[in-house]
C-alpha cells in the first residue's frame, strides 16, 4: 500500500457536513502579531491522503501524527496526539483534523507542521509568524 498526501492546511474552522462534505474556512499561511510571544486562540490542521494498493474489501488503518518545528529546526513543545486513519478498497481517501486551542509562537519567523504517517513524513506546510504595526 502507498500513501500519498493531498495536502495540509491550517484553517480557522474545519467540519463534515452530514453527506460527508469537508469544508476549510479561513485557510491561512501567515499571521502578523503586535508582539512575541503570541497566542492564535483556536486553529485547525487538516490533512488530506489518499492510498493506493488496497483491493478486495480489505482495509488499512495507519498511525499519523503532526510535529511543529519552530523557526530554529528545532521541534516545538507542543504534544499532538497520535491518531488513526483508516483507508479501504471502497474509500481510499482520508482526512485528520487536529484542533489546537491556546498555540503560543515564542519567535519570529517561519513555523513547520510535519505530517507524518507510520513515522514517515508525508507532508509539510508552513506558517509564517510576521512582526506589523
Amino acid at each position: 500500500m502507498t500513501i500519498k498526501s493531498i495536502g495540509t492546511f491550517l484553517c480557522d474552522h474545519f467540519l463534515i457536513d452530514s453527506n460527508g462534505k469537508t469544508s476549510l474556512i479561513g485557510i491561512f499561511k501567515r499571521f502578523n502579531v503586535k508582539k512575541l510571544p503570541a497566542t492564535i486562540s483556536r486553529f485547525f490542521i487538516v490533512s488530506f491522503a489518499h492510498a493506493d494498493g488496497i483491493n478486495n474489501g480489505n482495509t488499512k488503518i495507519v498511525t499519523v501524527n503532526f510535529k511543529i518545528s519552530g523557526p530554529d529546526g528545532k521541534e516545538v513543545n507542543q504534544k499532538l496526539p497520535t491518531l488513526p486513519l483508516r483507508f479501504s478498497s471502497e474509500n481510499k481517501d482520508a482526512s485528520i483534523a487536529i484542533e489546537l486551542n491556546g498555540f503560543n509562537f515564542n519567535k519570529m519567523g517561519i513555523y513547520e507542521f510535519n505530517l507524518f504517517i507510520e513515522d514517515k513524513l508525508i507532508d509539510k506546510t508552513e506558517l509564517s509568524i510576521l512582526l506589523k504595526e
